[in-house]
């Protein structure tokens, strides 16, 4: 008995201590929090200090790029585990992208599981077999795709393309990996390419991190959540 008011009471001290409590920067960034610590007032706060403004339109920033990765892996996802479905109860899918996919996933070249792969924008660990080639030739000629119009082994523009058609036809927007790539473009020009391109350079930034980060964004193409790492 003795131990449960123990625990009755330590829980409730937790709770005090919780509603008492400052809210971490964290919470204030998400804003979950209300004034006078709300992220307003923060921002308010950080504006009579230098350039350090920037930083919190950074984050902001970032914050949105993000989101828009993980709405695009959670749509790409549903997506591919509602195709079959759609074609086994109403043929909605072409015969040939319905092919393509599942071809893609027994290949191992995509994961319905796991479509956040596709944000690394790299080639696939195996070439595509013969079988695949053919498939994909012949569900470009269906779509009324030009042959050299997608590069074979590049599935995040093949799942775009599907994407986009299927888009299309249902009226619900999609997002493109083309989107993913404006968007960490975006990050690179406003804050780390030069300050007479952006008045919200951030200055303090090693220069390796940055040239690393442009690199990857601006030549190798990639927009993936994991390359801004560095600067959170």
């Amino acid at each position: 008995m003795k131990e449960e008011l123990s625990k009755v009471s330590s829980m409730q001290n937790f709770e005090m201590i919780q509603r008492e409590r400052l809210p971490t920067l964290y919470e204030v960034l998400i804003q979950r929090t209300s004034q006078p610590v709300d992220l307003w007032t923060f921002y308010t706060f950080l504006s009579q200090f230098p350039y350090a403004i920037n930083y919190l339109d950074f984050w902001v920033d970032l914050m949105t790029h993000t989101r828009l990765c993980k709405n695009y892996i959670e749509l790409v996802r549903k997506s591919l585990i509602n195709f079959p479905q759609e074609q086994q109860q109403n043929g909605s899918t072409s015969t040939a992208t319905f092919d393509l996919l599942n071809a893609l996933i027994e290949e191992g070249h995509l994961d319905p599981e796991a479509p956040d792969k596709l944000l690394e924008n790299s080639g696939p660990d195996v070439p595509f077999s013969p079988k695949l080639n053919e498939l994909l030739g012949d569900w470009k000629h269906q779509s009324g795709i030009g042959q050299e119009a997608l590069r074979n082994e590049d599935v995040a523009l093949i799942v775009d393309e599907i994407m986009k058609r299927r888009s299309q036809q249902d009226g619900k927007p999609q997002i493109t990996t083309k989107q993913l790539l404006h968007s960490a473009v975006g990050l690179c020009n406003t804050y780390l390419v030069s300050p007479e391109q952006s008045e919200r350079y951030l200055s303090n930034i090693p220069m390796e991190t940055r040239n690393r980060i442009i690199e990857s964004v601006q030549i190798e193409r990639k927009y993936d959540i994991e390359i801004f790492d560095d600067l959170k």
